[in-house]
């Protein structure tokens, strides 16, 4: 193997990191090309106009989307009342933070605005709820709470908690397949013309019980998968392994135990999908650990037991500035081992996460475009190097956007064979109308696995992905928006309207102050360098002492400890006496 070639591609992956985006995103475009912008948008037109022509066919989830939209005051309350009723374990504090939400909403100028019957009756429900709600709050503020107070309260309180949990219970199950694989898999064979890939719902284990939890429930669920196997490979259901799942402490700090930790529970797993012929994708996750993911992946698919197996595949996010030297690595990897490697390209779903976390370390930039359309751009431009190298990916696009997908269905026309994906509960009008009119591509769908209790982090980002003014699948079903500006070229928006990019983490409090600067501690080649660096001292005892009066006061000393390692001395230290302040003044006089 040619180690160092596969190093001077990850120190290029670690360069781009925080890369300035006015420098990428024209390298970016350079790259993209001429890819039939006109051809691409007609295309885009053509299945958006087919979406919308099936408007009348829209489910009342979406239709309740569309009426509660996150830039509206009360798509905001819903969203949090989503989020949190999920988390908050006593009917006590449930029914105040309900009676606060639900009364401070506007409820009645969503009453018969939507042309779905079931979202009238729901805003018409809420404009309810929220008269009581209020009226509850006036008599509490009584200091003789009435007979009538407390009969709403026993009475409508309950009510609204129940339907409120309901209305999540239907969340769930509009994003969530089933409970149990085996029950999944049953939902998924009545869903002729699509390829399935399960996700054990959950997000980071917190203790090794949740790690052994999580292996165990993908251990059993590719136990599943092996009945219904074929001998086609990516014909055949798969599954996506979130590595964040398997061990608690998957941070670039704890690298150095993290990742033999997470191979060690990974190896078995992959093996058992080798087995039983099932593909295996390695999710995608923050910024920070993608170093490390990629780490674990290469040993992988080093591994003479996984050898001349094409079923391990990664999520590469195109959002992260990273992407396209994320991608030349593994075609390079690909190379050197001889394989063809699934590659699961997304635009990428934490990125306020990611935006937050570069203000708050006070980082010089942020590992993540700042702007949709240079996102889109970024997209557009990884799947077609992608699709130039068909002996190094089998290339699977996961995209809710018509005009990627236009633009991939004219990259891909020359292509042996590649899958677009999609999100269980998103995307479904758009890919029923794709493969009604090119029955020869296939789509896959991602389809979360699991229940009630591991629900809430994947339903607030799939609430914001839906609900977000700037989603394709929102602004789908909104015919007040043009074909031509939601099925635009991305390069034009980048050059035209698009706003500005927002400022850099050191100008978060501009004009008043500069942010604080910080170091990159997931650059891995950096923590080495400190630990480098902090060895050289690893064997100096260090001296300390009060100053009185200028001068070092030599007195009683005690030793001390590591606080990590109770046994290595640092040094000592001098205690001040109480009276080293009169010997101060003493001195001084």
């Amino acid at each position: 193997m040619n180690r160092p070639a596969l190093a001077s591609f990850r120190d290029r992956i670690n360069r781009a990191f925080l890369q300035p985006e006015a420098l990428l995103v024209p390298e970016l475009i350079r790259m993209l090309g001429d890819y039939g912008r006109q051809e691409t948008e007609d295309f885009a037109k053509r299945l958006l106009g087919a979406i919308r022509g099936q408007h009348n066919q829209a489910s009342p989830f979406e239709a309740f989307l569309q009426e509660y939209s996150l830039d509206s005051a009360e798509g905001i309350v819903l969203m949090s009342m989503a989020e949190a009723l999920l988390r908050i374990p006593d009917q006590a504090t449930q029914n105040r933070f309900l009676r606060e939400k639900l009364a401070d909403a506007d409820w009645h100028s969503h009453v018969l605005h939507s042309d779905s019957l079931m979202v009238n009756l729901a805003s018409s429900a809420l404009l309810l709820s929220g008269k009581v709600e209020q009226r509850i709050r006036l008599h509490a503020l009584d200091h003789h709470p009435s007979l009538f107070a407390g009969l709403l309260s026993r009475l409508g309180e309950p009510l609204i908690r129940n339907a409120v949990k309901q209305a999540m219970q239907y969340l769930a199950q509009h994003f969530v397949l089933a409970e149990r694989i085996d029950v999944a898999l049953d939902r998924a064979a009545a869903q002729p013309g699509y390829r399935y890939s399960f996700d054990m719902l959950g997000e980071a284990a917190l203790t090794t019980a949740d790690a052994e939890r999580y292996f165990q429930a993908y251990s059993q669920a590719i136990a599943t998968l092996a009945t219904v196997a074929g001998a086609d490979l990516f014909a055949n259901p798969g599954i996506s392994i979130k590595l964040s799942a398997l061990y608690p402490r998957y941070e670039a700090l704890q690298a150095s135990r993290a990742i033999p930790a997470i191979g060690e529970k990974l190896l078995p797993l992959i093996k058992q999908a080798r087995t039983a012929n099932i593909s295996v994708t390695l999710d995608a996750e923050e910024a920070e650990r993608l170093q490390m993911s990629l780490t674990i992946f290469a040993e992988l698919v080093q591994h003479p037991a996984l050898a001349g197996w094409h079923g391990l595949g990664l999520a590469v996010q195109a959002y992260q500035k990273r992407a396209m030297a994320v991608i030349d690595w593994l075609a390079e990897l690909a190379k050197q081992q001889q394989r063809v490697i699934p590659l699961r390209l997304v635009k990428g779903a934490y990125w306020d996460t990611e935006i937050k976390r570069a203000q708050e370390n006070g980082w010089s930039d942020y590992p993540v475009f700042t702007r949709k359309a240079a996102t889109d751009v970024s997209y557009l431009a990884c799947a077609k190097a992608i699709l130039s190298r068909p002996e190094a990916f089998y290339p699977q696009f996961a995209t809710h956007n018509a005009h990627t997908v236009a633009a991939i269905c004219r990259l891909g026309q020359d292509h042996p064979g590649f899958e677009f994906q999609r999100l269980h509960g998103m995307g479904q009008p758009l890919y029923d109308r794709l493969l009604e009119t090119h029955p020869l591509l296939r789509c896959r769908v991602y389809a979360p696995v699991g229940g009630y209790r591991d629900l809430l982090p994947y339903l607030v980002r799939r609430l914001l992905e839906n609900g977000a003014n700037t989603s394709f699948i929102h602004q789908a079903e909104n015919t007040a928006i043009s074909p031509e500006t939601l099925c635009r070229d991305p390069v034009l928006a980048l050059q035209d309207a698009e706003p500005a990019p927002i400022a850099l983490p050191e100008d978060l409090f501009a004009p008043q102050r500069k942010n604080s600067q910080g170091l990159n501690l997931t650059d891995l080649g950096l923590l080495q360098q400190w630990q480098a660096d902090l060895a050289e001292f690893s064997g100096k005892t260090w001296q300390a002492a009060p100053l009185v009066s200028g001068q070092a006061y030599a007195g009683d000393t005690i030793t001390v400890f590591s606080p990590f390692d109770r046994s290595a001395v640092v040094g000592q230290a001098a205690c001040s006496p109480p009276q080293a302040s009169e010997m101060a003044r003493k001195r001084a006089t």
